[in-house]
């Protein structure tokens, strides 16, 4: 179910609203209501953790092709959509999937469609095998996709399913590419400031945001979390919190603040090697309050 709550003002009642929200949401229990509160205080804190150019750059995202941004989607037309997505090896066939993803992707704006598209096993395969093998040919299909994931992801319901289809794994390696070449793409901003330079570096912005918070809802799940750890996730994070995009450091900070109450990930984090310290100190003085905070706590 879908449940809108107003704007969230300084003001905003953090704690009514997040009872609101339990009550009228019949997938979260009453158990996660300080969990509840964290997200809203997050939403309440967001305009300020996304300059105006990282918005315009989420905004180029949503709408990167002008042929279907006009469009709405039905869930009607699903079958339509899966055509799209099918086929391999032609730029051709690469446009068609990244219109087919958005379509799909803009399905997943509304709760209600979300179940019924989770069901749908074939989607899903689909989905899952693209994102795994063809991560690398294109920011915007991966973007796209990640979208879609993460929408379920919002839905501990659907993690089985998602597990199943080892999205976590494929989270974990787009992050890894896209922080590669987000780092590759200051390196030529730093040389040559060119505007679509500027651009490419924000979309791998998003696509390293969207990742992050795919594997921070999947690592809802002990297990899961324990396996991301494994395929070395903490030197993932530790290369985010120092990016550029104030969205992405908060996101990594948030994740390594839930990982460190492991002793396992303590002894790494605290390894002199690691250099957490020295990662860690220019954000005290951070321009954004709530990363100076996160980098303190």
């Amino acid at each position: 179910s879908k449940v809108r709550i107003p704007v969230i003002n300084s003001n905003a009642n953090i704690s009514h609203l997040a009872k609101t929200v339990i009550q009228q949401c019949k997938y979260i229990p009453e158990k996660r209501l300080i969990e509840v509160e964290g997200v809203i205080r997050q939403l309440q804190c967001r305009q300020n953790l996304f300059s105006k150019d990282e918005q315009s750059a989420l905004e180029l995202e949503e709408n990167a092709h002008k042929g279907t941004g006009c469009l709405t989607p039905s869930i009607e037309d699903i079958d339509d959509y899966m055509e799209l997505i099918y086929g391999e090896g032609s730029d051709l066939e690469l446009d068609s999937k990244i219109k087919g993803t958005e379509m799909i992707m803009k399905l997943c704006h509304k709760t209600e469609n979300l179940e019924i598209l989770i069901q749908n096993r074939v989607l899903i395969s689909a989905l899952s095998r693209i994102l795994s093998e063809e991560f690398h040919r294109s920011v915007e299909l991966t973007f796209n996709i990640s979208r879609i994931f993460f929408a379920f992801s919002c839905f501990v319901e659907m993690h089985p399913t998602l597990s199943s289809y080892r999205v976590g794994l494929s989270a974990m390696n787009i992050l890894d590419l896209a922080i590669g070449r987000r780092k590759a793409c200051s390196d030529h901003d730093s040389s040559n400031n060119e505007r679509g330079n500027v651009a490419s570096c924000q979309r791998h912005d998003y696509v390293i945001y969207v990742a992050l918070q795919l594997l921070i809802n999947l690592a809802e799940d002990p297990a899961a979390e324990r396996k991301m750890v494994k395929k070395n996730l903490l030197p993932l994070l530790l290369q985010c919190i120092n990016l550029p995009s104030k969205a992405c450091a908060m996101v990594s900070l948030a994740f390594l603040q839930k990982l460190s109450v492991f002793e396992e990930n303590v002894h790494f984090l605290g390894d002199p090697q690691t250099k957490l310290t020295l990662l860690l100190t220019p954000l005290l003085s951070h321009e954004c309050d709530e990363i100076a905070a996160a980098s303190a706590g």
